[in-house]
Order: structure tokens, then C-alpha cells, then sequence
């Protein structure tokens, strides 16, 4: 019994961490670039796949004149309600919705 609330407890902790930011944060939380041109990059703080696509968001941004605005897919809702955001990582890119992991020159050839 002990096991089991101490595994309990455990997922609280790692939930609570992984989710603070999220709750004390302005959406959107980050923005990859500086350019004028913006693209909407929805994410959640459990998801490995955003994980994955941060370091590829950072480096088309640095070599395209474009910047992602990251936004929590679970707390920006009144971002992500208007386009019917049901999967991350999710981007809006020209006014369509793309799902799923990008890599770079997809990216790029989305843009």
C-alpha cells in the first residue's frame, strides 16, 4: 500500500512541475524568432514530440525570416479553440492546420 502512494505522490510531483509554468505563463509561452512573419506552434508540456520539434523550431527561425509562437495546447484554449487544435505539436501556417512532428524541411517547405 505504501508503494502505491508513494507512486502516487510521485506522478503529483512530476505533473505539478511539468504543468507550473504553464499555469503562472501568458500565452503565448515562448516565441522562437524575432521575424514579423508569425506561425502558431501548439504544444503540451507531456508530449516527447514537442520536445523533439523545439530544436528544429530554433533553427529554422534563426536561418528563415520567420518566428513560432509556442502556445500550451491545454491552457491557451482561446487560441487554440478558434482553429479546432485536437493533436500536438500542432502548427497554423497560412490558415491551415498541420499536425505531427515536422522535420526541417518540411518546414520549410511549408512556410
Amino acid at each position: 500500500m505504501k508503494v502505491w502512494v508513494a507512486l502516487g505522490a510521485l506522478i503529483l510531483v512530476i505533473l505539478t512541475i511539468n504543468y507550473a509554468g504553464a499555469l503562472f505563463s501568458d500565452c503565448p509561452k515562448h516565441v522562437y524568432g524575432t521575424a514579423d512573419k508569425k506561425i502558431k506552434y501548439f504544444s503540451s508540456p507531456l508530449c516527447v514530440a514537442c520536445w523533439a520539434q523545439k530544436p528544429i523550431l530554433e533553427k529554422v527561425s534563426a536561418e528563415n525570416n520567420v518566428s513560432f509562437e509556442e502556445y500550451d495546447a491545454d491552457f491557451c484554449r482561446e487560441a487554440a479553440a478558434p482553429h479546432y487544435i485536437r493533436g500536438v505539436p500542432s502548427f497554423i501556417i497560412n490558415d491551415t492546420v498541420v499536425y505531427g512532428l515536422q522535420t526541417e524541411e518540411e518546414l520549410k517547405r511549408l512556410i
